[in-house]
């Protein structure tokens, strides 16, 4: 499993940039579907971290695998404590709840976990 981390501004301008940069870490032979899943579940996150005016910047965590693709976005000025956060209570993440494998908060974060087969293996 591959791990990766970017900051991004909560201006809504950088959700697409949110969005490519996890379309470049996903596996070349991912299945279509599961990279149509991962972008809506990914602007999903951006655009909440937006609306909830995370500041300075929100922070998106990925981990990719062949077959699957954990996102957790987290707000950059939060404290790094585990403390109760903006997406404890009330998360409105309809297409993550909807697409993702399994979502929810965790410890003010929200993540995201997306599964699909047949292996997208890397050729070599």
């Amino acid at each position: 499993m591959r791990c990766h981390t970017i900051d991004l501004p909560a201006d809504p301008a950088h959700v697409r940039t949110a969005r490519d940069w996890v379309r470049s870490l996903l596996y070349p032979r991912t299945p279509e579907a599961a990279v149509h899943d991962a972008l809506l579940i990914t602007s999903d996150l951006a655009t909440d971290a937006v609306v909830r005016h995370f500041e300075p910047a929100y922070r998106l965590h990925a981990a990719v695998s062949p077959m699957t693709l954990y996102l957790e976005c987290s707000n950059v000025g939060a404290p790094e404590e585990c403390a109760p956060g903006p997406w404890d209570e009330n998360a409105r993440l309809y297409l993550v709840t909807h697409l993702a494998t399994m979502s929810g908060p965790a410890c003010g974060r929200y993540f995201a976990f997306l599964q699909w087969g047949p292996a997208a293996v890397r050729p070599n």
